[in-house]
């Protein structure tokens, strides 16, 4: 029902993150939260039919039995759903045009087509009474070990890249070690810079000789 009713108003059903459902001391009354919960509450049978009233300034039709009223009710609070997903309203706006006429437009189409959708939610119904219900502690047990496992993907992933690369370095050090070179020390060092500076004073100087004769 949940579902058929977020199809007509155009609410991706993922948007509601809980439908709660209870029975209601008068006829019925409903809330909506913009983390993505509803809840719904309707009076017993003899409640109804309620009559046609006014709410915020809107007309609530008249809701002929107890069917009716949930489905009315349900679109009424989705509808607030669909206006935070779409950013139309703040969280403590009450905007209940759409609201209401939501809630009539899909009371009327339920009531017209009472037999069909009655039919059609209870083989629903009896599908999700086959699916074996999950505990909150077993959904964290299955997500840990998932999470257990991708992280030994990884880590055997890591231990193989790890040894390639070392690999890779033994091989760049044995190649270093095998060039032929002078082992420098401290005097070394010096001298060689010193050759360096005069070799760059040198070259410096012959450039300057011959700006000036080119200036000549």
């Amino acid at each position: 029902m949940v579902a058929w009713c977020c199809r007509e108003i155009g609410l991706p059903v993922r948007c509601v993150r809980q439908a709660r459902f209870t029975n209601y001391s008068h006829t019925y009354r409903g809330r909506a939260w913009w983390s993505g919960r509803i809840l719904v509450r309707i009076g017993s049978a003899h409640k109804f039919p309620s009559a046609a009233w006014t709410y915020c300034g809107h007309r609530v039709s008249e809701m002929l039995n107890r069917e009716q009223a949930l489905v009315g009710v349900t679109a009424h609070e989705l509808f607030h759903l669909l206006q935070w997903h779409e950013r139309t309203r703040k969280p403590f706006d009450r905007p209940e045009g759409h609201t209401v006429w939501a809630q009539n437009q899909l009371a009327e189409k339920f009531q017209a087509n009472r037999e069909t959708l009655m039919a059609e939610w209870s083989k629903e119904s009896e599908r999700a009474d086959d699916i074996v219900p999950v505990s909150g502690w077993q959904r964290r047990a299955t997500k840990a070990t998932e999470n257990l496992e991708r992280w030994q993907r990884k880590f055997k992933l890591a231990q193989t890249k790890v040894r390639k690369l070392r690999a890779r370095v033994h091989y760049y050090h044995r190649r270093q070690a095998a060039l032929p070179g002078p082992i420098f020390n401290q005097r070394s060092a010096s001298a060689f810079l010193s050759k360096e500076l005069d070799s760059f004073c040198r070259k410096d100087s012959k450039r300057a000789a011959a700006e000036c004769q080119f200036q000549k």
